[in-house]
């Protein structure tokens, strides 16, 4: 082989393992709110991509493992058996056996297609707030697992804007579903 076929072989290889398999984070999300955000104009908007990307949008999830995906599958009515809005509430309000539990759920469920589950996304939508926050199924728990909250307001008059405001706000959570993220 020549030189110059095996850099085409070594550029193909490489250009492949880089882009081959990219795809997004595959979640949970658990609305503990009660006030059915899964049904609200800002969460379809969002679910449908209905928002423009913005600087700060493909900047933030440039920064993740997913390289610049934001998810590749959202699980939110047949979650893993075990997993309850009852957990997800007790992990909302700090009780770390319950965190570990919901880790160690998640870590295990493999989806319909075979996927391994990235994360579980707690939403606690209500009194026009939208918060969530994070926990990943590989990153140790501790300081950053399960994720900061962040809240932002949550307005139905304005569902692009609000769509476009969730998704950065996942992302800016979503550090702890980087740790062992494989595409």
């Amino acid at each position: 082989m020549t030189i110059r076929g095996l850099m085409a072989v070594c550029a193909l290889a490489t250009a492949s393992a880089a882009y081959g398999g990219s795809k997004g984070f595959t979640v949970v999300m658990l609305d503990i709110g009660g006030q059915r955000f899964f049904d609200s104009s800002v969460y379809k908007a969002n679910a449908e991509g209905e928002f423009s990307e913005t600087k700060e949008w493909s900047d933030c999830w440039d920064r993740r493992a997913t390289g610049g995906k934001s998810f590749d599958l959202v699980i939110k009515k047949v979650i893993p058996e075990g997993l309850t809005l009852d957990m997800a509430s007790a992990i909302w309000n700090g009780d770390g056996e319950l965190t570990k539990r919901a880790q160690r759920i998640i870590a295990k469920t493999k989806t319909p297609r075979g996927q391994s589950i990235d994360g579980l996304y707690v939403i606690n939508a209500k009194d026009g707030r939208i918060s969530v926050m994070a926990l990943g199924s590989r990153a140790p728990i501790g300081k950053r697992n399960p994720s900061p909250k962040i809240s932002i307001p949550w307005d139905e008059g304005h569902p692009q804007q609000g769509a476009l405001a969730f998704d950065i706000a996942l992302c800016k959570i979503s550090h702890p579903l980087d740790v062992g993220f494989s595409p």
